[in-house]
């Protein structure tokens, strides 16, 4: 429950919203590093 409050709170802000986006760039980056 707290989670969610938590998850709303951040979207509110517009902050959760970043903190995809670099959790995903970080992910590629990682994929990519992987590649070589």
């Amino acid at each position: 429950m707290l989670c969610i409050l938590i998850l709303i709170f951040f979207h509110e802000n517009g902050l959760f919203h970043e903190f995809l986006k670099t959790r995903l760039i970080k992910m590629q980056n990682l994929r990519l590093l992987q590649d070589y």
